[in-house]
Formats: structure tokens, C-alpha cells, sequence
């Protein structure tokens, strides 16, 4: 049975900040899950949740700049990564799980693996059937795979 770090290790380092995914395949887990949104400007980053609790009030990930968001400490000063910065530091060291939360993710993300030339071992997840439907279109070497509100479970699409 193979081990995905949710978010990364994130018991002990901020959840899917570049600190939790590198403890996670320090303790030996054999890949990674992580969360994908959108920022203002339409790029990609691991973070879960749309709002941000930080000094100074709540933020929306996708109502703020990349830029905003790199002077946001999500804990023990960790910022939130670009999902490119996060390919770039584990695909072929691991399976990654991406996990699409929002709307607009498919053709940003596909364009991106594109250019990075990754495909293999990264596998796209979200309960929005359009973004995974528009993934298969624009990367079909991605698997993919739908997740039902409530139950936890995947359905692998390919």
C-alpha cells in the first residue's frame, strides 16, 4: 500500500508549504498530495483553503497577487508555494497528487506541465467534473480522477 502525505507532513510543518512536502519524503512517505488555487493574476499555488487567517485580517487566495500572498507567513515562516516551484522540487522524486479546488485550474496547470515536460507521475484529483474533464482534453497523459463530496473516495476517470 502506498503512502500519501496529505498536504505534505502536515502534523508537523505548515500544510502544503515546501517545509511539509521535503519532511514527508524525509519520513519515507512514497508521494504527495497537495491543493492547487488560483491568485489574482491566475497563478498557480498550494494552498487548500480560499481564506488565509493572518495579522491584519482574512485574505482570499484568489482575491490577492501572488506577491501578496509571499508576504503572508502560513507558519514557522513558510509562505505558500507556486505550484511550479512545487513540480520542480518533487516530480521524479515522488507520485504527486494535485487536488484542483477551483475553477479555471485546468488550462493553466496543463500548460504548465507542458512546459516543465511533466506528465508521469502526477495525477490531477478535484469534485469538479469540468476541470478534470478539460485536463483530459489538454494533458491525456495525466490520470485523473473524481472525488464525491462526502465520501473521500476517488473514481479513476483514465
Amino acid at each position: 500500500m502506498d503512502v500519501i502525505a496529505h498536504r505534505g507532513a502536515s502534523a508537523e510543518r505548515p500544510e502544503n508549504t515546501l517545509a511539509a512536502f521535503e519532511r514527508a519524503l524525509a519520513i519515507g512517505v512514497d508521494g504527495i498530495e497537495t491543493d492547487v488555487l488560483l491568485t489574482k493574476e491566475g497563478r498557480l499555488v498550494a494552498r487548500h483553503d480560499d481564506l488565509i487567517e493572518a495579522v491584519g485580517g482574512r485574505h482570499d487566495v484568489r482575491e490577492l497577487t501572488f506577491s501578496e500572498l509571499q508576504e503572508i507567513d502560513v507558519g514557522d515562516g513558510q509562505r505558500i508555494p507556486p505550484i511550479e516551484m512545487v513540480l520542480e522540487r518533487l516530480a521524479g522524486r515522488c507520485p504527486l497528487v494535485l487536488d484542483v479546488k477551483c475553477s479555471g485550474v485546468a488550462p493553466v496547470l496543463a500548460g504548465l506541465l507542458k512546459v516543465l515536460g511533466i506528465a508521469a507521475g502526477v495525477h490531477v484529483a478535484s469534485f469538479l467534473h469540468q476541470e478534470l474533464t478539460q485536463m483530459g482534453r489538454l494533458a491525456p497523459g495525466v490520470a485523473r480522477s473524481l472525488t464525491f463530496p462526502g465520501s473521500g473516495r476517488p473514481a479513476r476517470l483514465s
